[in-house]
């Protein structure tokens, strides 16, 4: 204050100002209440000061009361406690979600993913008429299979659980939620199921993130909703950030971080017969990165020599017939490969990185001694794996620490993303080993 200021006696004045104010600052909600403090000397008519029996100045002080009247109480206002000096309550209606995705679990072609969601009030106010929105079949789209096992609970302070809308993803509300509030600083958990084909049903993968975004009415303190100038509810919304800090102002989407290797083998054309009497056998391997995530350090064993046994005779002239088309995808065959005491397919000395839903071809020959086979050589598999890597290339680990891997078994065709049906040793798995061709009798065989 630069000047003195003079206020004549019944005269009255009114300030504003504004304030910048984060709630929950500090990971934290709860109550806000503000109080002024005013004060001033009495004067006469002169102007001069107005002393007591000791000499001192005559001043006047008052602790601000919530409301508009200076000269009342202001019942049931904000805040009201009874009394004339009562805080002024800062009621700001917030709400914040997060979101975290288990680690996806095999459920055959498809994976389990469990989604929790956390829903904070970080407000000063209290919320009712709670929604969460999830539009899972639109954000997944092909890769979407089905939702389950909604469940809320986990109510930490006070309030009231909703209850779960378990119709939700046929709902054209897409609200999980019905009814519920929850006070100041309090929260809840809501939990479900999403099992996902990442390829879908057009065979193509691609990169997987999910948003849910929940809103909640405000509350006066008695209880009455809180209402903007036009009479409508004052509500507030925030979008789910990624992990489990509801009070996050990041609002990132969760993504869905599943490694999936697909492998298929086929025999092209029929074997050839050699003049030694072995047969020379072509075949063909298609392998697709039909997960979320970029994959890095491609293995491919083929031990034909440990499958074979006594039948195989040598293994080579391994190309790459077809080869991926993601600008970031290197992939290098091993030139040194000879199905036995080489039995890797990938050259070891490149990193060798699959975008998501990117692939490539191989094929490699096989000299067989049908003779030598013993009879439990009559299927063949190539054994894959990768490491699953995030936009950065670094490492993606899973829930307890693990590098997030992928294996896999070549199934007997030539499309990775399915179980090839009708094709050679077809039992409707994705995992059935390549029976070999029908090899031409030997000439002079019984």
């Amino acid at each position: 204050q630069s000047a003195a200021s003079l206020l004549a006696i019944g005269d009255s004045f009114v300030v504003q100002f504004n304030i910048n104010v984060d709630p929950d600052a500090g990971g934290t909600s709860g109550p806000l209440l503000n109080q002024i403090v005013s004060g001033g000397t009495a004067l006469d008519d002169n102007g001069d000061p107005i002393t007591d029996p000791n000499g001192d100045p005559v001043t006047a002080t008052d602790d601000s009361d919530s409301g508009t009247d200076t000269n009342s109480s202001n019942a049931d206002d904000p805040g009201d406690e009874g009394t004339s000096n009562d805080p002024t309550p800062l009621l700001i209606p917030d709400v914040g979600i997060a979101k975290l995705a288990g680690d996806p679990v095999a459920n055959g072609d498809n994976w389990d993913v469990v989604f929790t969601l956390f829903m904070e009030n970080t407000g000063t106010a209290d919320l009712n008429n709670l929604t969460m929105i999830d539009d899972v079949m639109s954000e997944f789209g092909n890769a979407f299979v089905s939702a389950s096992d909604l469940t809320i609970g986990s109510l930490s302070g006070t309030g009231s659980l909703p209850s779960a809308n378990t119709n939700w993803v046929n709902d054209t509300s897409m609200t999980m939620l019905t009814g519920g509030a929850l006070d100041v600083g309090s929260s809840f958990e809501l939990s479900f199921v999403i099992t996902i084909d990442p390829d879908g049903v057009d065979s193509i993968s691609e990169g997987l993130v999910n948003q849910a975004t929940g809103t909640g009415d405000g509350l006066y303190p008695d209880g009455s909703p809180m209402t903007d100038s036009n009479g409508n509810p004052v509500t507030v919304s925030d979008d789910s950030d990624n992990g489990i800090d509801s009070n996050s102002d990041d609002d990132n989407p969760t993504p869905i971080l599943i490694a999936d290797l697909s492998i298929a083998k086929a025999v092209l054309g029929d074997a050839e017969r050699l003049d030694s009497g072995n047969f020379s056998v072509t075949y063909q391997l298609v392998v697709e990165n039909t997960g979320t995530v970029d994959l890095v350090n491609l293995s491919l064993i083929e031990d034909l020599g440990t499958q074979f046994g006594p039948g195989f005779v040598n293994a080579g002239d391994l190309i790459m017939t077809e080869g991926p088309t993601g600008a970031a995808s290197a992939i290098v065959p091993n030139a040194a490969f000879d199905g036995s005491g080489t039995s890797e397919l990938m050259d070891s000395s490149s990193a060798g990185f699959l975008e998501i839903g990117d692939s490539f071809t191989l094929e490699f020959i096989v000299e067989i001694d049908v003779g030598a086979l013993p009879a439990s050589a009559a299927t063949n598999s190539v054994s894959g794996s990768a490491d699953g890597v995030d936009s950065n290339g670094d490492p993606i680990v899973d829930a307890n620490g693990n590098p997030l891997t992928t294996n896999d078994d070549s199934d007997s065709g030539s499309d990775p993303s399915s179980t090839n049906p009708g094709e050679p040793g077809d039992t409707s798995g994705s995992d059935d080993p390549t029976p070999l061709p029908f090899f031409e009798p030997l000439v002079g065989a019984a």
